[in-house]
C-alpha cells in the first residue's frame, strides 16, 4: 500500500507514505500527524504522495545531513570569491558541533531557539548570533534551491532584533594615534580605510594589479566586492605615497607576493589582535578593555569626511560602494562635534541679529519725533 491513514484518537490521525527500501532492505516510511477531519488527513495523504512521486531523492533527503549543507555554503563562497576565513570558523566553531549529524529534515524551531539560547547564555552578542543563524538559513536555502532539492523545506529561522548600530568616528587625532600605535604591516592597512571607506575585505583582497599608481587610482573588479560590481576609487596625495612605500618595500623583501597588504608574504587571515593591541597602546579603550573604535568605523568616517569636503553625496556613494541611500544615510550618522559646530553658529546668528535689531533700535530712538508723529498719521511705518 502506497499511503494509509490511521486514527489516533478524536480528530486525530496518522498519515503514512511507503517510500522504499533502505540499502539494508529495511522498509522506509513518512510519518505525519494531522489534526482535524479525515478530509484533511485525506489532502495531506495526497500531497505526500505526489511529494513521493519527484523520485527517489526523497529518500536521500530524510538521511541528509547538515553537515552536507555547511559544506555547500563553503563551497559557494569560495566560487564566487568571498572571504572564507570567518565563515569556516563560525562553521566548525559554532554550526557543525551542533548541527552537523543532525538530520536536515529534522531541524525545526524548537533545535534552532535552543541553539540560539545556549549562544547567548555563552556570553554573545546578538548581533554574533544572527549572523549565525542567518548563515545556517543560506545553508538550508542553498538545498532547497538545488535540482532536484536536497531539501523539501527551509526552517523558520527568526532573528532577534538588534540595537546595536554603531556610532563610531574617527577623528584625525584618533587616527593618527592608531597610525602610531600599529605594528607596520597594518598602518597601510589603516591608511587605506581611512582614505576610501572599502570594506575590510575589499581591502586585505587587493592586489597589485588593481593598483594603478600612475593615473593614481584603484580598479575594483566586478566580483570582488560585496555588490558584486566593480568601480574605480581615486587616491588621495597621502595614501599615493603609502601605496608607492609598500610596492616598493614588497618588491624588495617579498617579490613573488601578489597582496597589496600582507603579512610577511602572505595573505591576512585576521588582524584583530594586532587591531586591539594597537587601540590599548593608543589610549582607545573602553573601561572593559575593549577597542572604543573598530576597522569598520573607518567607513562611517571616510563617508562624513568625503561630505564635510564638499563632495557630492552620489560621488560618495561611489567611492565607498554604497548602492542604497538607505544605508548610506545609515552611515551618514551626524557627529557629536558637528552638532556643537551647528549650535556655535546658531549662537553666532542669534547674537548678529540681536546686534542688528539694536543697531536699528538706536537709529529710531535719533530720530525726529515730528517725522516720526507724520509718517505714522499717513499710514506709513518707517
Amino acid at each position: 500500500m502506497a499511503g494509509q491513514i490511521i486514527r489516533r484518537g478524536d480528530r486525530k490521525w496518522c498519515v503514512r507514505v511507503f517510500l522504499g527500501n533502505n540499502e539494508h532492505g529495511k522498509r522506509v516510511y513518512q510519518n505525519r500527524s494531522v489534526s482535524g477531519a479525515k478530509k484533511d488527513a485525506e489532502k495531506v495523504l495526497a500531497e505526500m504522495l505526489r511529494t513521493r512521486s519527484l523520485g527517489p531523492s526523497i529518500l536521500r533527503n530524510e538521511r541528509l545531513l547538515v553537515d552536507e549543507l555547511l559544506n555547500d555554503l563553503i563551497r559557494e563562497y569560495t566560487i564566487n570569491g568571498r572571504a572564507v576565513g570567518i565563515l569556516k570558523m563560525k562553521i566548525e566553531k559554532y554550526l557543525r558541533p551542533s548541527f552537523g549529524k543532525l538530520q536536515a529534515s529534522k531541524i525545526n524551531t524548537a533545535s534552532i531557539e535552543g541553539y540560539a539560547d545556549s549562544r547567548l547564555m555563552s556570553g554573545a552578542a546578538v548581533a554574533t548570533v544572527n549572523r549565525e543563524l542567518g548563515l545556517l538559513r543560506r545553508a538550508f536555502s542553498l538545498g532547497y534551491q538545488c535540482e532536484p532539492r536536497k531539501v523539501e523545506r527551509i526552517p523558520r529561522i527568526k532573528l532577534f532584533k538588534e540595537n546595536n548600530v554603531r556610532k563610531g568616528f574617527f577623528e584625525h587625532e584618533h587616527y593618527k594615534a592608531m597610525l602610531q600605535a600599529l605594528p607596520d604591516h597594518l598602518k597601510a592597512v589603516l591608511v587605506m580605510g581611512y582614505w576610501t571607506g572599502l570594506r575590510r575585505g575589499e581591502i586585505t583582497s587587493l592586489k597589485w594589479e588593481q593598483v594603478d599608481l600612475r593615473n593614481g587610482v584603484l580598479r575594483l573588479e566586478a566580483g570582488t566586492t560585496k555588490s558584486g560590481e566593480g568601480r574605480i576609487v581615486p587616491l588621495a596625495p597621502d595614501l599615493w605615497e603609502c601605496l608607492k612605500m609598500q610596492r616598493e618595500r614588497s618588491r624588495l623583501e617579498y617579490p613573488e607576493c601578489v597582496q597589496v597588504f600582507h603579512y610577511r608574504g602572505k595573505p591576512f587571515k585576521d588582524f584583530r589582535d594586532g587591531w586591539d593591541t594597537a587601540a590599548a597602546k593608543a589610549g582607545l579603550i573602553d573601561e572593559k578593555g575593549k577597542p572604543k573604535l573598530l576597522f569598520h568605523d573607518l567607513r562611517r568616517s571616510a563617508v562624513r569626511n568625503l561630505l564635510r569636503g564638499g563632495v557630492p553625496e552620489k560621488v560618495a556613494m561611489a567611492i565607498s560602494g554604497h548602492k542604497t541611500r538607505a544605508v548610506f544615510d545609515r552611515y551618514n550618522i551626524v557627529a557629536e562635534s558637528d552638532l556643537r559646530t551647528a549650535i556655535t553658529r546658531l549662537s553666532g546668528y542669534i547674537s548678529q541679529q540681536e546686534g542688528e535689531a539694536e543697531k536699528g533700535s538706536i537709529g529710531t530712538q535719533n530720530q525726529n519725533p515730528h517725522t516720526i508723529r507724520t509718517s505714522e498719521a499717513s499710514g506709513v511705518i518707517n
